[in-house]
């Protein structure tokens, strides 16, 4: 379903992320642990389309997402949902969990 393929995220000429690979399979629960500036914001930013790959490739449902606008690979069924940012602090967590599986298609 996620494929990962050698992925470097690089800011500039730091480089965040080296030869990330992974799969992740459909109805698989797959959890990134690790410490502050380990690489994992990266990561998700990388696979949703905010960051751009320096190298490697991401598929989603054998769709490359590559180059693909932060909106189209959300139209494509891909979502992050922050958390710890307090974006909608008002709000309970279902109801950012909705949010953030909310899509809007015309």
């Amino acid at each position: 379903m996620l494929q990962l393929n050698q992925v470097d995220v690089c800011y500039g000429s730091f480089k965040a992320l080296t030869d990330i690979s992974m799969t992740v399979d459909a109805g698989e629960l797959v959890v990134l642990l690790g410490a502050n500036g380990a690489g994992k914001s990266s990561l998700f930013n990388a696979i949703s389309g905010l960051v751009k790959p320096a190298a490697g490739e991401i598929q989603f449902e054998d769709k490359q997402l590559n180059g693909m606008k932060a909106s189209a690979v959300v139209a494509s069924g891909v979502v992050q949902c922050a958390e710890g940012r307090k974006l909608f602090p008002q709000m309970s967590v279902m109801q950012n969990l909705m949010m953030g599986a909310y899509v809007h298609r015309r």
